[in-house]
């Protein structure tokens, strides 16, 4: 890399055929090509003898922080198709349990209904229970009058010795 430092001493445009080509062959290898802000002294005008090339660790040339973007960019696309793969199976288990909450709720309404209908029943069972009670209560105190009658009448038949 100290074998090229020369070529940076000088204006792109100063340097012959040659050096450009050695230049080149350097390029990603020894250096990359990186943005240098100018030091603009008060004695110095801004155009003037303002170099943008370096000298620089190829850990931080552009191709290296390409490098590091791709990565990132790879990464972070793992991570959004982990995300979407995450996001649909989260999708598919809450269209199953609306689905499951739908018909639930069609067998609490269906449950409602059959028990307002088992309400009637049960309803027109007690009123059936209730007059058969009334009838029974009513069948025996005849039945009780027709025993005593039989008995009336048993009495006075004569007896067969």
């Amino acid at each position: 890399m100290e074998e090229k430092e020369h070529l940076f001493s000088k204006n792109l445009s100063d340097l012959s055929t040659g050096q450009l080509k050695e230049l080149c062959k350097g390029i990603h290898k020894s250096f990359a090509a990186t943005y240098k802000r100018p030091v603009v002294s008060s004695h110095q005008k801004p155009d003037q003898d303002a170099s943008f090339l370096e000298v620089v660790d190829p850990e931080l040339s552009f191709v290296a922080k390409i490098d590091e973007l791709h990565r990132d960019n790879h990464r972070l696309a793992c991570e959004i198709r982990n995300w979407k793969q995450h996001a649909a199976m989260e999708s598919d288990r809450r269209q199953k349990a609306e689905s499951e909450a739908g018909h639930l709720k069609v067998t609490v309404r269906q449950l409602h209904v059959d028990n307002e209908k088992l309400k009637k029943h049960i309803g027109e069972w007690k009123s059936m229970a209730e007059e058969s009670e009334g009838r029974a209560a009513k069948y025996s105190k005849e039945m009780g009058k027709i025993y005593a009658i039989l008995e009336e009448v048993k009495s006075e038949l004569p007896r067969a010795e």
